[in-house]
């Protein structure tokens, strides 16, 4: 159990630390966003001494996470807009 918490403590982290590093570098991400964080996946493995699909995983994780959430916060102001009488529902697009 130790040997396990060991390893699992320092990757979650890892995770988010990465994730606010990642979060912040995202207004860059339209030149070199994907190798920054590819970089960065590869050493935060290496630190850690984990295999990089591990981290990326947490990665992914956590950017379909923030998609979802963004995602929903759209439907909801949608909906909003439609119950204030602001769009009708077919006005609404279709997600």
């Amino acid at each position: 159990m130790r040997t396990a918490t060991k390893i699992w403590m320092p990757l979650a982290a890892a995770a988010v630390i990465g994730a606010t590093v990642y979060g912040a570098n995202s207004v860059s991400a339209a030149s070199d966003g994907t190798d920054r964080q590819s970089t960065l996946i590869q050493r935060l493995a290496d630190k850690l001494g984990v295999d990089k699909a591990k981290v990326q995983a947490v990665f992914d994780e956590e950017h379909a996470a923030r998609d979802a959430d963004r995602q929903k916060t759209y439907e909801d102001r949608l909906t909003k807009a439609v119950t204030d009488g602001q769009l009708t529902a077919d006005q609404k697009p279709k997600s």
